[in-house]
C-alpha cells in the first residue's frame, strides 16, 4: 500500500505534474479516466477522504487527520479503507503531528505561546503530544525560549 507521504518535490514542472493523475494509493496504478462524483465500475479514479490520525496535511492544518486518498477501483478503495480502519484513530497522535510540524517550522525551540498558536492545542495537549512522541522514540527539541 502506498499510504506514505504527501506528493511533492518530484522535480517535474508544476504544469506538467498537474496534468498527471496521482497513482492509486493501493496498487500504484495511474488511472487515465476522469474523476467524477460517482465513478462507474470501470471508471476512476475514486477519491475519498478518510480518518487517519497520522495524516498531517501539508497545506491546510484544518485537514489534519483527514487523509485524501485516490484509488483506481472500488476494490482498491476498499483495501485502503481496510488498512486505515485496522489502526486506531488516536487523537494524541494527531496532536503529536501538529506539534512536530510547528517545531520543525520554527527557527529554534518555539516559545510556548508560539507553539500553542501554531498548533491550536492547549498546554496539557502539547505535553501529551510530547509524551506520545517520546514513547514512540521520536525526539523533538522540547525546551521553550
Amino acid at each position: 500500500m502506498n499510504l506514505g507521504e504527501p506528493e511533492g518535490g518530484s522535480g517535474a514542472d508544476a504544469d506538467e505534474s498537474a496534468s498527471v493523475p496521482p497513482p492509486c494509493d493501493s496498487c500504484g496504478t495511474v488511472s487515465t479516466a476522469k474523476a467524477g462524483p460517482r465513478p462507474g465500475p470501470r471508471e476512476g479514479p475514486y477519491v475519498a477522504v478518510l480518518a487517519d490520525s497520522s495524516w498531517i496535511d501539508p497545506v491546510d492544518p484544518a485537514q489534519d487527520g483527514r487523509r485524501p486518498v485516490v484509488a483506481c477501483s472500488g476494490r482498491c478503495l476498499d483495501r485502503v479503507r481496510a488498512v486505515l480502519a485496522s489502526r486506531p484513530y488516536t487523537t494524541v497522535e494527531l496532536w503529536a503531528g501538529k506539534v512536530t510540524r510547528a517545531v520543525t517550522a520554527s527557527q529554534g525551540p518555539p516559545v510556548r505561546a508560539e507553539l500553542e498558536r501554531a498548533t491550536g492545542l492547549t498546554p496539557p495537549q502539547i505535553r501529551a503530544a510530547y509524551d506520545w512522541l517520546e514513547e514512540h522514540g521520536i525526539w523533538l527539541e522540547r525546551h521553550s525560549r
